[in-house]
C-alpha cells in the first residue's frame, strides 16, 4: 500500500524531474529532486505500514548525499558549492523538532550519520589531502560542535565512496 501512496505522489509531483539521491530507514523515506532542487521526506506510519503525508524540507541546489539516521532522528545532507568538494558542507536535520541543528565546515563530503549503543550522534565523512581519508566524528548538538574521533587515511591512490553504518562502531564503504 505504501509503494502506491508514493507512486501516486511521484507521478503527479515529478514530471520532467529526476530523483538523483535517496535514502530509507525503517522509519521513512528521502529524496532529492533536481526539478526545483527540493530534499522530501515522508515518515513511515506506525500503525498500517504506509508513509505520511510528503513533507519538503529545504529547496538546495547539487545535493551529493542524502543519510537518514538508524534511528530516524536525523537526516544528513551533504552539499557541494561550486562543484568542488573542497566547497561541499554537510547539514544535519532534526526530523522530530523539523529544524536545522547542525552545520560542517567546509571539505567534508559523502556524510552519514548514525546513532551507537550509547545513544552518542557520529558524523562519518570523507576529506582529501594528497589521499583520501574517512573521518569519524561524534556530534555535541547542543554546543554545535563534532570531535574527531578516527580517522582511516587510505593508501595514496586509494578510492573510497560512500561510506555506512555497518555494525555497532563500524564503518563500510566502497
Amino acid at each position: 500500500k505504501h509503494e502506491i501512496e508514493l507512486y501516486k505522489y511521484w507521478k503527479g509531483n515529478t514530471k520532467n524531474s529526476q530523483i538523483t539521491q535517496m535514502d530509507s530507514s525503517n522509519y521513512g523515506i528521502v529524496w532529492y529532486e533536481n526539478k526545483g532542487n527540493s530534499v522530501y521526506y515522508a515518515a513511515k506510519k506506525e500503525s498500517d505500514y504506509c508513509f505520511s503525508e510528503v513533507k519538503k524540507i529545504i529547496s538546495i541546489p547539487t545535493v551529493n548525499r542524502l543519510s537518514l539516521s538508524n534511528d530516524g532522528n536525523f537526516l544528513a545532507i551533504t552539499t557541494i558549492k561550486e562543484k568542488d568538494n573542497r566547497k561541499s558542507i554537510i547539514y544535519i536535520y532534526d526530523l522530530k523538532k523539523e529544524k536545522f541543528v547542525f552545520k560542517t565546515d567546509t571539505g567534508l563530503f559523502d556524510g552519514f550519520i548514525y546513532s551507537d549503543s550509547k545513544s552518542n550522534y557520529h558524523l562519518v565523512a570523507i576529506s582529501y589531502d594528497s589521499t583520501f581519508v574517512i573521518n569519524s566524528f561524534i556530534i555535541d548538538f547542543e554546543n554545535k560542535t563534532y570531535t574527531k574521533e578516527k580517522v582511516y587515511k587510505l593508501k595514496k591512490n586509494a578510492l573510497a565512496f560512500n561510506p555506512c553504518y555497518y555494525d555497532d562502531g563500524k564503518i563500510a564503504f566502497i
